[in-house]
């Protein structure tokens, strides 16, 4: 991310700070981080979690603005899924026409600025999993009213809180991909269920079960939705880039070499040789393909 203005007092929250907040966080903190909790415990749309996280933040804090965004396709441009406290006409544009992080943070101070010339508060913390940036925390606050140790606290907290929601979500999107696929199977339903088969591959998609002639193989959750999305059309090659969208439900993938790690992962376990691939084949130049040993 390119940095902030620097004419705002502007807080960006680090790994570091993220995984250990230097302050506890305070007795009304923990009451609004419960509420927000209980709330994401269920499955909820993604603008609904962007209401309920904000909804946190401005129970607790008494910003004069909070923005949670998303990042767009192309990784680089933000799009707004929650604005409050702005102008009507910004918080439309910044729901339908992606922008720059920087200049998004530079136009929220700007609009909270007004005719003061003091710098307001503003605390902007990256959205984060698994190493991947998902979006952006805005909040602001008037200048005579700066955030304290513990309210950084809280906002690294609840920004973890929002990344776990939103990954749930993106399972929640998967497991309706696998029923898909069960569907579009049911030919093949045997005693042990829904299952797709690629030469002596068996793979059960209700047990989740992978088994290659009478051996039983053992993948894990990414390694099972990369090798059904592979399954579903045998022989098929699949770029880098559609493979990395499938196991991350995004649209940016950022590095795609990412991919050959996932892939050097899954050989390891169905190939009899992950060296001399057989069944994982590579499209040099594009990517993989399943084919019938």
């Amino acid at each position: 991310m390119s940095p902030l203005p620097t004419t705002a007092a502007a807080i960006v929250a680090t790994p570091r700070q993220l995984a250990a907040p230097e302050t506890p966080v305070v007795a009304a903190h923990l009451r609004s981080l419960h509420t927000a909790v209980t709330e994401l415990s269920r499955p909820l749309p993604l603008e609904r979690i962007a209401a309920v996280v904000a909804e946190a933040a401005v129970d607790a804090l008494d910003p004069e603005a909070v923005v949670i965004a998303i990042h767009e396709h192309d990784g680089l441009h933000l799009r707004g899924v929650h604005v409050a406290g702005l102008p009507e006409q910004t918080r439309q544009r910044l729901c339908t026409q992606p922008t720059a992080a920087p200049r998004l943070v530079k136009e929220i101070e700007r609009l909270l600025l007004g005719a003061d010339t003091r710098p307001t508060t503003l605390a902007a913390l990256p959205i984060t999993q698994v190493g991947r940036t998902l979006g952006l925390l805005v909040v602001g606050r008037p200048y005579d009213r700066p955030l304290s140790g513990d309210d950084r606290a809280f906002l690294n907290v609840l920004t973890q809180v929002c990344a776990l929601t939103m990954d749930r979500l993106r399972m929640y999107a998967d497991c309706s991909r696998v029923r898909a696929v069960m569907r579009r199977h049911l030919a093949d339903v045997k005693p042990g269920g829904p299952q797709l088969r690629v030469g002596d591959m068996e793979i059960d998609l209700e047990e989740q079960r992978v088994t290659i002639g009478n051996q039983i193989v053992s993948l894990t959750p990414c390694e099972m939705r990369l090798l059904v999305f592979l399954a579903e059309q045998p022989g098929r090659a699949r770029s880098r880039r559609e493979i990395l969208q499938h196991l991350w439900h995004t649209e940016h993938v950022g590095d795609e070499r990412a991919c050959d790690v996932h892939i050097s992962n899954l050989r390891r376990k169905i190939e009899h040789d992950a060296s001399r691939p057989e069944r994982l084949i590579t499209e040099r130049g594009y990517g993989y393909a399943l084919q019938s040993r």
